[in-house]
């Protein structure tokens, strides 16, 4: 399961156009109710957002509002239609207000086989 995991994180890192000056993807998670529990260094770098600032946060705390409804329909596809992966492009609104443009990748986390959370890769579009 790990090296499936890093498999996909190399291939998302590969595939996705990342703006000059990114050392690496911001790789986050938040449960099915889009309430975020983890934020690594580069996503706290991208959004101005500590990681603890963000755990407790909901996807419509930072999601652009004309696009949050498409967001949670990402979210419903991969736990309930059983999508595997979600890739799709999200403006986030940064702590500093600013739009931050987004191509994400998404999976479901299973637990006891169960959809449990959902773990993004997100880069920054050109």
């Amino acid at each position: 399961m790990l090296s499936e995991t890093l498999r996909w994180r190399v291939n998302m890192a590969d595939e996705t156009n990342v703006s000059d000056g990114d050392t690496g993807a911001t790789i986050y998670t938040h449960d099915l109710a889009g309430n975020f529990t983890s934020l690594n260094e580069e996503g706290e770098r991208m959004t101005g957002y500590s990681a603890g600032s963000v755990v407790g946060m909901n996807i419509r705390d930072i999601v652009v509002p004309d696009q949050l409804e498409m967001a949670r329909a990402m979210i419903a596809r991969k736990a309930f239609e059983d999508a595997a992966v979600t890739v799709y492009d999200l403006d986030i609104i940064g702590r500093g207000g600013q739009v931050i443009p987004l191509r994400l990748e998404t999976r479901i986390v299973y637990r006891d086989g169960r959809a449990f959370a959902v773990e993004g890769i997100a880069n920054v579009r050109r």
